[in-house]
């Protein structure tokens, strides 16, 4: 099932805005849709997997290192 930016934020913590910079920057895998706004999709899994290997590689840029958000990442 795809998310949008605001049902992921809300599984994960994280806020619709930055999700959206996220998606735009590359670092989360995103569907885009082919609509005027130009919105994206998200695999729940697919996100939760990037941001693990992103915490595993030791790179500091996301997501910040609390016991929520690791508690979210591997659940």
């Amino acid at each position: 099932m795809l998310l949008t930016s605001s049902e992921l934020g809300k599984k994960i913590g994280i806020g619709k805005n930055t999700i959206l910079r996220m998606a735009n920057a590359g670092k989360i895998p995103a569907f885009k849709l082919d609509n005027e706004r130009g919105d994206f999709r998200f695999d729940l899994e697919e996100v939760k997997a990037a941001l693990r290997a992103n915490v595993d590689s030791g790179e500091k840029w996301w997501p910040p290192h609390s016991p929520t958000m690791q508690w979210r990442l591997h659940t």
